[in-house]
């Protein structure tokens, strides 16, 4: 992303059948988005918002994405109309008005989900979970006025693993509880807890905490950011 590459997308792609995130937003693409993915089986993420596409997704293509579940995104919101692409099958649709509302169901292995506990939730004043560098929003909450605003498992996104996160959290309790009383939130990512503030050894009151890929796992983990191999080159995701 973000390397002012130009032209359109090569047929070529679609020989990548390993290929697990393809990230070329913000750069200078146009065209229509090209029918390659029907090959990739491990395909997670696909991010095109920010160039001079045009034209459909073509129904073949969206097949393809959610036959692996993978996250498509471009500039498909309806800051005109029609809009610049049509995506009928995209996760989040990029502009001066953007959507996030058309998300396809989450698989087994792309869920995050923000936990907080009933206790205390009165005295959280907002959170916020946004990707890394891009500082796109993923999910947020708050304020809280009662306890009873909060409900079991409420807040959850799908999400590529092939990414890094921050989760920034605003509460009353240094005022409240001037002493050592953090808030009890954990974070979740395919069923698995990846964090959980009660059990840190400095869990935090007011601050920002950051979970993204590992190339060990090979999936999400607390305090990672490793960098993605896509054809041989390393990229932050």
């Amino acid at each position: 992303s973000n390397n002012a590459i130009t032209g359109t997308i090569p047929m070529t792609l679609a020989k990548s059948k390993d290929l697990i995130a393809l990230r070329l937003q913000h750069n200078r693409l146009e065209g229509t988005i090209p029918d390659i993915f029907g090959n990739m089986r491990i395909l997670a993420q696909v991010s095109l918002e920010g160039n001079n596409f045009s034209g459909n997704v073509t129904s073949e293509t969206c097949k393809s994405i959610e036959e692996v579940g993978a996250y498509l995104a471009t500039d498909c919101a309806y800051d005109f109309f029609p809009p610049r692409v049509n995506c009928p099958c995209c996760a989040s649709c990029f502009g001066h008005f953007p959507l996030q509302n058309r998300v396809p169901k989450c698989d087994s292995n792309d869920e995050v989900r923000v936990v907080i506990n009933h206790d205390g939730a009165s005295l959280l004043k907002a959170w916020q979970l946004n990707q890394a560098y891009s500082k796109e929003t993923v999910l947020h909450g708050g304020p809280y006025i009662t306890d009873s605003d909060i409900q079991p498992f409420p807040y959850k996104a799908c999400v590529s693993r092939m990414n890094c996160f921050e989760l920034t959290v605003h509460t009353l309790l240094n005022i409240y509880f001037p002493h050592d009383h953090p808030l009890d939130f954990e974070i979740t990512y395919n069923n698995e807890t990846i964090y959980d503030n009660l059990k840190q050894e400095n869990p935090i009151i007011n601050g920002t905490i950051k979970f993204g890929y590992s190339t060990h796992s090979k999936t999400l983990r607390f305090g990672k950011c490793d960098p993605v191999e896509v054809f041989g080159r390393e990229y932050l995701p």
